[in-house]
């Protein structure tokens, strides 16, 4: 089945025993997701340089609910 904006889905740990499931867009982008938060990242690059100093990505917390 071949999806719209969907080219990929993998999951890979972080570290710290931390489980990050990605769904990678056709364009690019990704969308990181764990069981607090909902984020989304520009590209994987852009995930693997982030750090808490950056400007905070568009995301959603999961445990406000």
């Amino acid at each position: 089945m071949e999806l719209c904006f969907i080219e990929n889905v993998i999951t890979e740990n972080t570290g710290g025993g931390t489980m990050v499931d990605f769904i990678i867009l056709k364009d690019g982008r990704v969308i990181g997701v764990n069981e607090d938060y909902v984020v989304l990242y520009k590209s994987m690059e852009d995930f693997y340089e982030y750090n808490d100093s950056d400007t905070i990505k568009p995301h959603i917390a999961l445990n406000e609910y």
